[in-house]
């Protein structure tokens, strides 16, 4: 007895290059690295389709093709002259006690595969040993080795009763969950409710939060009227909870310097990149309107002062190639340190 792949030259043979062999050509001579499998895509290919018809259940039907693309692996492991057939590691013939123990499975289980692969509707695999005969498909072994004999027509159904048992156990309402409480408890449908409340109230957050963003993105960067220069001593009152017109002098000169950084950095992130001169005629704008807000401070002469330092930082850091944004700001107040917000 000797199983052979059928069409083995003509489907899985290679030449020296590596490329499907074809008639006249030297084959190659080391076992094979790869196998040539035929790629259908999608569908499963007719051959596929006849073994199902014998096994008459899914899956046996691709526990008998995946043992199939192991077999092909055995046969190009061997050498040229003798590749194309199953053979035990000794080189002899393999039986089908060898190919049991090769797969681990039952002997049952792997005469059956074989028996399918044999079988003339599929003729996968030849035996030399034996003539085909027709596979006895009311006889399907299942996982522990042993026969099952069907109880009716498998093609009644085409497939096996406990198959059959699966598949309507599946559809019906499971009310038991693994820890034996019921998935209608009140404690479970409280949980669930509390699920479903945050999902709502997460959903909501984030249409705020884009929502904020397309009205950012929407609204062009204007220096003239800049929020941060808005009647800053009409604002009622500022991130602290004091108000700008009524503070003491140095708070409110602190208080200017950090919306002047503020909004020079701002001009640097939302008109970057732009041409140096462009972004010098920015800052002297805001220069401008800074040292008009703050003609309302006592010690206005102090706060040009300090502007006019600030001019300076603004220029260096726009000179550079790669501006970060935030750098300006942290570079001020690490300069100024006078105009670090106060805390009481």
């Amino acid at each position: 007895m000797m199983f052979k792949i059928v069409d083995w030259v003509d489907l899985y043979e290679v030449n020296d290059r590596g490329d499907p062999a074809k008639p006249g050509e030297s084959l190659r001579r080391k076992p094979l690295d790869y196998i040539r499998l035929r790629n259908h895509g999608r569908a499963v290919g007719l051959g596929f389709r006849r073994m199902q018809s014998l096994t008459r259940d899914k899956r046996l039907t691709w526990d008998t093709f995946g043992k199939f693309c192991k077999l092909l692996e055995i046969a190009g492991a061997a050498p040229g002259s003798q590749r194309g057939m199953l053979l035990n590691e000794k080189g002899l013939p393999a039986s089908v006690e060898d190919l049991a123990f090769l797969f681990d499975v039952p002997v049952d289980d792997m005469q059956f595969t074989m028996d399918v692969l044999c079988d003339p509707l599929v003729h996968w695999v030849h035996n030399n040993g034996q003539s085909p005969s027709p596979v006895n498909n009311s006889e399907v072994p299942n996982s522990s080795g042993n026969l099952r004999k069907f109880t009716g027509n498998p093609e009644d159904s085409g497939k096996s009763p406990e198959t059959e048992k699966k598949t309507t156990n599946r559809y019906e309402p499971q009310k038991q969950a693994r820890n034996g409480v019921s998935r209608e408890s009140p404690e479970n449908l409280r949980k669930a409710r509390k699920t479903r409340e945050k999902i709502c109230r997460l959903n909501n957050r984030t249409e705020v939060k884009l929502n904020r963003i397309k009205e950012s993105s929407n609204v062009k960067p204007s220096i003239k009227k800049h929020s941060s220069f808005q009647s800053l001593s009409d604002r009622n009152k500022n991130q602290t909870g004091e108000k700008i017109g009524s503070a003491r002098p140095e708070t409110r000169l602190s208080l200017i310097c950090q919306k002047f950084a503020l909004a020079a950095t701002e001009i640097i992130n939302k008109r970057w990149p732009r041409k140096h001169e462009q972004i010098e005629m920015d800052a002297q704008d805001l220069v401008s309107l800074a040292r008009h807000v703050a003609c309302e401070c006592p010690d206005s002469e102090r706060l040009k002062d300090q502007l006019d330092k600030l001019l300076e930082l603004l220029r260096e850091k726009a000179a550079c190639p790669r501006l970060n944004p935030g750098s300006f700001f942290a570079a001020a107040m690490k300069r100024f340190p006078s105009w670090r917000k106060r805390k009481k």
